[in-house]
């Protein structure tokens, strides 16, 4: 009964009932380990960004762009990606409210420069983009796919669906190589 009842306030926490973050936000993971050669942004414009998007950036075999939700609701992406509001506004004001987007880059093995070059963060442009390796982003999707598979809580079925195409999402792009 209480692990029904933890599960239960665990979906509520994921569905958005808690307004406010239960741990500090952390700065957005940007890898450490340096690279051999830096990547460069494919040769072709076919993977940049729409003109009408205000945020540049240059998918390749390397990197794919996501959507902040496409890793679920902040409640319980935070720690990976940081909180869900400009990474530069201390206050915590909610992007959608602005119009903007904050992006996840996964990656498999490109250094900050790099990254910073083909996701660039620029606050008047209101383009922010988190940086997360393939290996995190992995590691972490396949966590919560699991922990959300209790057919007990339905509620979390969705949620745990809208993981699943995000890993597959994934798997398929870095897979093509």
């Amino acid at each position: 009964m209480a692990e029904q009842l933890a599960l239960a306030g665990f979906a509520l926490l994921l569905l958005g009932a808690c307004p406010v973050p239960l741990a500090p936000t952390p700065e957005p993971s940007v890898p450490s380990q340096p690279q051999s050669a830096p990547s460069q942004p494919p040769a072709d414009d076919s993977a940049r960004s729409d003109s009408d998007d205000p945020c540049p950036h240059a998918e390749g075999d390397d990197a794919k762009r996501f959507e902040y939700s496409a890793f679920g609701p902040a409640a319980m992406s935070f720690e990976l990606l940081g909180q869900a509001w400009w990474q530069w506004d201390a206050e915590g004001h909610a992007f959608e409210a602005s119009g903007g987007s904050v992006w996840v880059v996964v990656h498999d093995g490109l250094n900050g420069d790099a990254l910073a070059t083909r996701f660039p963060v620029i606050q008047d442009a209101q383009c922010d983009q988190r940086y997360v390796s393939l290996p995190d982003a992995r590691a972490y999707l396949q966590e919560h796919i699991d922990e959300l598979d209790d057919p007990s809580v339905p509620e979390l079925a969705g949620l745990r669906s809208e993981l699943q195409r995000t890993m597959q999402a994934v798997d398929t792009h870095f897979s093509d190589r």
